[in-house]
């Protein structure tokens, strides 16, 4: 293994020519200003961190990259910045091709076992280096593979059932790398999990937000989810990784409200989604809980044709929500009109909310 000192190139020639690219994602970009860029790229069940060093030549490959991201960044000129992002991302995947083939690929043929949440989670990691070596821009191995470890929070004292991620058996990705379709002792529900964010404070609020709910009692007319559990580390170090919550059965078309052709959706029906949502806002407003992020993306429409409210991790959405009215009644109630908007009745629908 190299170390950072003293780097090798990888050994990739003997490695057969693929009929076509594997597939990869990038889960993270942190740095290029003052702190060494690195990229974090997804293929199978691992996690390649790709390293630009700031002490790079400013005439190599990565040292102009991190001149030409310098200024957008210190600027804020976010549309720059992800142009040279975009560029600087594809010259990777494709050098990474052969490293995902040789340390990702999985085997012609190889049967596989239905994923637990533990094979999604805890992933093998390998750290490698971006560095032009006469003029070609190569990948060295750096460190590597070691085992990553998904955020997570100190369990304060909630009296929930707790489950760890290989009992958790993965049916469907739902929403990235943090929202399941699984299996649980024999039943369909939803887990949501941290994941690789830097912050808890999300699905701490969530969690509050379900248990005030459910200690409430409220009309059971309600359609939100039901919190069911929570999710631990695999070790036994009390670390909360996630929660379990009622599985919503989506119709047969989409799965949420933002995706469906308004268009083709005859009005009584909006008119009742309408009246439906409004009311099931006017619920939580008066109890004094807020949504957050009210827009028509967080909202399921389940196989019988009803809307539930789903995601109370908080935040704003452009275009939904103000920032200056993010986690507040006043926001919730403008993006309650952006979604009478959404689906294209006039502001009279506003009326049905029973609010506080």
């Amino acid at each position: 293994m190299a170390t950072t000192t003293e780097l090798e190139p990888l050994q990739i020639e003997s490695i057969p020519a693929q009929p076509s690219p594997l597939r990869n994602e990038v889960t993270s970009i942190e740095g290029g200003v003052r702190d060494d860029c690195k990229i974090t790229f997804k293929c199978n069940t691992r996690l390649f961190v790709i390293l630009l060093s700031i002490q790079s030549p400013v005439d190599s490959v990565e040292g102009s990259y991190l001149k030409r991201l310098k200024d957008p960044l210190e600027s804020g000129d976010e549309e720059k910045s992800e142009q040279i992002f975009e560029e600087l991302i594809d010259l990777l995947a494709g050098l990474c091709q052969p490293v995902f083939r040789k340390f990702a690929a999985i085997a012609p043929g190889s049967t596989h076992s239905r994923p637990t949440l533990y094979n999604l989670l805890y992933l093998e990691v390998l750290q490698l280096r971006l560095n032009t070596t006469k003029g070609t821009a190569m990948l060295y191995l750096q460190d590597g593979p070691q085992m990553s470890t998904p955020n997570s929070f100190r369990n304060k004292n909630l009296k929930l059932p707790i489950f760890k991620p290989s009992e958790i058996e993965i049916l469907d990705i739902l929403k990235g790398d943090t929202v399941f379709k699984a299996l649980i002792q024999g039943s369909v529900i939803c887990a949501k999990v941290i994941g690789y964010q830097n912050s808890t404070k999300s699905i701490l609020r969530e969690i509050s937000l379900m248990q005030r709910i459910s200690e409430a009692r409220m009309d059971p007319r309600l359609r939100t989810p039901t919190l069911l559990g929570l999710i631990s580390s695999e070790d036994d170090s009390g670390l909360i990784l996630g929660l379990l919550m009622d599985y919503i059965e989506s119709g047969p078309l989409v799965s949420d409200l933002f995706s469906l052709e308004i268009d083709l959706i005859p009005r009584i029906r909006r008119e009742t989604w309408a009246k439906q949502i409004s009311d099931d806002l006017g619920r939580l407003h008066k109890i004094g809980l807020v949504w957050g992020d009210a827009k028509a993306g967080n909202i399921i429409i389940d196989k019988e044709s009803n809307p539930w409210i789903i995601d109370f991790g908080g935040g704003y959405t452009d275009n939904w929500v103000d920032a200056n009215s993010a986690d507040s009644v006043m926001g919730d109630l403008q993006g309650l009109r952006q979604i009478l908007k959404f689906l294209q009745l006039p502001d009279q629908y506003y009326q049905t909310y029973s609010g506080p």
